[in-house]
């Protein structure tokens, strides 16, 4: 099976705009899913992917990786969450995020402690679910792809290295929880060209 990533390299615009929310008697959802249980367990560096980095604009996504103490190890959640939406977000953290759509910037990036999300499983069930910690950057950082909004938009400063470079950094440079409670205020959306966040990548 062949998979296109969409990078903002060639695609910013497609990655800028707002995925649909999957209509179940009319979406190829089985299609969607086996396209991104394919790209993921194929490419070990993702934490999980949003449907449209894939060319499938559709509010759909693929959390492979979301324990922090085991993203150097070979493992695979495989959980689909259709239709996702975070309905409370609460506390602050830290981290320094990187993305398959975004080459090798990397940015440091203020998201929630804990978000509490509704959304449908493959079997067409709604849940409620809470997501604390690190999982939940994850996939505040996958929604926000079906909205739009690329962590570079949104981070407080944006480095360019590599992935063994990245690796490296975090060492020095963790995830942080900065608090576990209180109000969660999402960043502002700061969309920038390519050209002109590259222009201020240190």
């Amino acid at each position: 099976m062949e998979t296109i990533k969409k990078t903002i390299e060639n695609d910013e615009e497609y990655l800028r705009k707002i995925s649909k929310p999957i209509d179940f008697k009319n979406d190829d959802l089985k299609t969607a899913i086996e396209t991104l249980e394919y790209y993921c367990t194929n490419n070990d560096n993702n934490l999980a992917i949003a449907a449209n980095q894939l060319g499938m604009p559709l509010r759909l996504i693929y959390l492979k990786k979301t324990d922090i103490d085991r993203l150097d190890e070979d493992y695979n959640e495989a959980r689909i969450l259709i239709n996702p939406k975070i309905i409370k977000s609460e506390g602050l953290t830290t981290y320094w995020e990187a993305c398959a759509s975004c080459l090798d910037l990397t940015g440091l990036v203020k998201r929630p402690y804990k978000i509490e999300v509704e959304y449908y499983d493959i079997n067409k069930i709604q849940h409620i679910e809470t997501f604390i910690g690190f999982s939940a950057t994850v996939l505040s950082h996958e929604i926000d792809h079906l909205d739009g909004i690329l962590h570079i938009d949104i981070a407080e400063e944006v480095l360019d290295m590599t992935q063994e470079e990245r690796k490296k950094f975090r060492k020095n440079n963790p995830y942080k929880v900065l608090r576990e409670d209180g109000e969660y205020i999402h960043p502002t959306n700061n969309k920038s060209s390519l050209k002109h966040i590259r222009s201020k990548v240190k």
